[in-house]
């Protein structure tokens, strides 16, 4: 499956959310405050995994941001972050927000007019 599909499937439940994905060393990276930079979307999740998937990975509006990247982590060995739109540009989502379920998330980015996710042209 490309990451496009998974995108376009997760933001069509979510419609103010994006998942970005990334090497793991990115995450690395990222917690030193460097820039990271994604796969691409037109990648498949076979030909950027760092790990064999443990079984199917089912996306639900109660699933946390923190369970979600986990997942992806542990199970596919990807970095993955939440996103959301501010200023026309995603931003990941803070720590803080890791305990809220992805529909929670999605309907208080709707209230503070963060717009439908849109993702960047790579």
């Amino acid at each position: 499956k490309k990451l496009s599909t998974i995108q376009s499937e997760f933001t069509g439940k979510f419609p103010h959310l994006g998942l970005l994905f990334f090497p793991l060393e990115e995450a690395k990276k990222a917690e030193r405050g460097e820039q990271i930079r994604p796969h691409r979307s037109d990648q498949t999740v076979a030909s950027v995994r760092t790990m064999a998937a443990k079984g199917d990975m089912s996306i639900h509006g109660n699933t946390t941001v923190g369970s979600l990247e986990g997942n992806f982590r542990d199970d596919y060995g990807l970095y993955v972050q939440v996103c959301y739109m501010r200023d026309g540009k995603p931003v990941y989502t803070a720590e803080s927000l890791n305990p809220v379920g992805l529909s929670e998330l999605n309907r208080r980015a709707g209230e503070q007019g963060r717009g439908p996710f849109k993702y960047p042209v790579q």
